[in-house]
């Protein structure tokens, strides 16, 4: 407090002896260029060596690129979550860095709740920013999203007139009601990731387990919104296919109906007792939960020889001591894909691999909707020790990569593909039907009775063609891009965020069912083909680290960072939930270069008013809103349990950030944005 109390005092005789614009500018000189940044999350570091090249040469010839000041905005999630958030971040880093960009041209704000994204909206307007990166489903919804927001006259004209493009991952935007050539998104197909991983997990269990009984699978999701069911639509596609062509091999579920209510907030003891029971009934040897934080609550619920499926992104690097029992991770290539569009901006010459053919400014906007074969999604490697389980889990996820070429060789739309897989068809809008079609398929894999009336709805898994929406993208055929979400009758795939959606009770007795099918099969093994996947997912690796923070709050911080220094920022808001990302509760070894610091000033702003404080708290269970401006370390709180945070999952990880840290006593605090190489000592991961 000492050490305090003087920096106080030296701060206040340089406002009695220098103007006091010397004094705002002595507090915000330090704009850098990026460190090289160390990519935990995201995977792309063979990515970033492939485009080093052309993104350096480019930066050195203005005829070569086009000028980016690039800011990046979660929807109430934070960009050290140890998943979505932060797969998204790392990619703008590694551009900035390569670009020679300092981090006052690559910045990020951490939003604490739905309801703030229009302040954060006006904010980024007042900025000098031409390129806006909305994370997470929450910008796509119908209110108090971005469309709702740029409907306003004046926000309308001044963000046209400043000619900024928006940047949307994992919703689609209505072309409709924005000017041509403002926006291109990016969603994509998990359900195709999903189906690898169910035809592996069948086979995993086939080639070890001789018991039938033994041989076993669970799913269940927070929602039953298409974000949700995509992944399970996969998973059960992939698993009714091996049972379909392995009859002496077979595999069940350990229920006999889905629960696709158990929502996102980890505080609501009904829904935990729920999830540990899906976890405990009939011992499933293989679970995949789809919904954000409760991925913890399966990892400590778990028996010895039970495993887990992640979701969006590898999240055995998140849970690093639970590493070993990830059989694979569905991932949502987020930082990959965001990569190559903001690449593709900047450089006037595109890559081979664009995803914005298509894309005019000012003139075509764009909906991507991407799978496999974009490289959008893929499946993690196995995570388990060395040995023979090890073995038999490389082979199944190999030999399920190979059938998914296979079956899916010459196709391109998403609806031809999961006509080709067999995979249940998600959609938005009617979702009992949703329920009902999953169900159906929960009924053929266990082995039930089917109804004619069953039969005669759901044999078909997809559409007719002439029921598909004709506006088909180069990157696969979203049949709601150009068209209101809320109304959508389509009957096509409209993947969305794993984030939360709002609950639908009507599934309610849809999921009343929980029991086991009866289960039988002959015991013989096969072998699998061990072909290597072209698609691997590079890996990144962090040393973990572990740090002390209390878990006593649970909201988010909105925190701004300007320049290097850190930021370590405090709360502003209440009770937010998570949504998009599945839980996570790792640690992250971060590089970059940190302030030295012993004392940094700190304000939190909470709607238009500005309060400080010199003494930060760490009894959080929220992501903080921050943001940061600069290469180094931003502390904002961490979010260290499944308390509700908004965009991401929990995450219960401690962050190591390695380089020249910031010794603190005292450090400076606003609630709003920020930019930086380093990434948060703790994370609340997303799904």
């Amino acid at each position: 407090m000492k050490k305090i109390l003087l920096n106080k005092k030296v701060l206040f005789t340089l406002g009695a002896i220098l103007p006091l614009s010397m004094v705002g500018i002595a507090s915000s000189c330090g704009v850098k260029n990026f460190s090289e940044p160390k990519n935990t999350v995201s995977n792309i570091e063979t990515l970033v060596k492939d485009n080093k090249t052309s993104i350096e040469t480019a930066s050195k010839d203005d005829a070569k690129h086009n000028k980016l000041k690039i800011q990046l905005l979660t929807a109430a999630g934070a960009v050290n979550d140890q998943s979505f958030n932060q797969s998204i971040w790392e990619a703008l880093q590694s551009f900035g860095y390569l670009a020679g960009l300092t981090t006052s041209e690559v910045k990020y704000t951490n939003s604490p709740s739905q309801d703030r994204l229009h302040d954060f909206y006006d904010r980024m307007l007042k900025s000098d920013s031409n390129v806006w990166v909305l994370s997470g489903f929450n910008h796509g919804l119908p209110e108090n999203s971005f469309v709702d927001w740029y409907a306003k006259p004046e926000n309308k004209g001044k963000f046209d007139a400043k000619n900024i493009t928006v940047v949307g991952i994992d919703f689609n935007l209505d072309e409709s009601k924005i000017a041509p050539g403002k926006f291109i998104t990016i969603k994509y197909r998990t359900n195709e990731a999903g189906w690898i991983a169910g035809y592996a997990a069948s086979k995993f269990l086939a080639d070890i387990e001789t018991e039938v009984s033994k041989r076993t699978l669970a799913t269940f999701g927070g929602g039953n919104e298409a974000g949700v069911t995509d992944f399970i639509a996969g998973f059960l596609g992939g698993i009714n296919y091996w049972n379909t062509n392995n009859s002496d091999k077979k595999v069940k579920l350990s229920h006999n109906a889905l629960t696709l209510d158990t929502g996102f907030d980890t505080g609501k003891s009904e829904k935990t007792n729920a999830v540990k029971s899906i976890v405990t009934t009939n011992n499933p040897r293989i679970i995949l939960p789809v919904a954000g934080p409760f991925t913890a609550t399966v990892l400590e619920s778990m028996g010895e020889s039970q495993y887990v499926i992640g979701v969006d992104t590898d999240q055995s690097k998140a849970f690093k001591d639970k590493s070993a029992k990830f059989f694979t991770s569905i991932e949502k290539r987020l930082g990959d894909t965001l990569f190559r569009v903001i690449r593709d901006l900047y450089l006037k010459d595109k890559a081979s691999d664009t995803l914005i053919t298509g894309f005019e400014k000012g003139v075509k906007s764009l909906n991507i909707f991407s799978g496999r074969s974009d490289k959008a999604v893929s499946v993690s490697e196995n995570s388990f020790g060395e040995g023979d389980n090890k073995t038999k889990a490389d082979a199944a996820l190999a030999e399920a990569k190979d059938k998914f070429t296979t079956l899916t060789n010459g196709k391109t739309t998403a609806k031809d593909i999961a006509d080709a897989l067999g995979t249940p068809y998600m959609h938005e809008g009617s979702t009992n039907d949703q329920v009902s079609h999953l169900n159906y398929f929960v009924k053929k894999i266990n082995g039930l009775d089917i109804t004619e009336e069953e039969k005669t709805k759901w044999e078909k898994t997809t559409p007719d063609k002439k029921e598909e929406n004709k506006d088909e993208k180069l990157h696969g055929d979203d049949p709601n891009a150009g068209s209101d979400s809320n109304n959508d009758t389509s009957t096509e795939v409209k993947p969305q965020d794993t984030e939360k959606p709002k609950e639908d009770k009507s599934n309610k007795d849809a999921n009343a069912e929980n029991s086991t099918g009866d289960v039988g099969s002959d015991t013989k093994t096969q072998k699998g083909d061990t072909t290597e996947d072209n698609n691997k997912s590079e890996s990144g690796s962090s040393d973990k680290t572990s740090s002390d923070t209390t878990k006593d709050m649970a909201q988010p911080d909105t925190t701004e960072q300007t320049g290097n220094d850190k930021v370590n920022t405090t709360p502003n808001t209440e009770g937010t939930e998570s949504r998009e990302s599945g839980s996570s509760s790792g640690n992250s070894d971060n590089t970059g270069d940190k302030a030295n610091t012993s004392e940094e000033t700190q304000t939190t702003e909470t709607g238009s008013s500005d309060k400080t404080s010199s003494d930060t708290t760490k009894d959080m269970a929220q992501p903080d809103t921050t943001e940061q401006t600069g290469n180094d370390k931003v502390n904002t709180t961490p979010n260290t349990e499944g308390t509700e945070s908004t965009e991401s999952g929990s995450s219960g990880g401690n962050s190591d950030n390695t380089g020249d840290k910031a010794n603190t006593s005292e450090e400076t605090q606003t609630t709003e944005t920020g930019s930086g190489n380093d990434t948060t000592e703790q994370a609340t991961p997303q799904t």
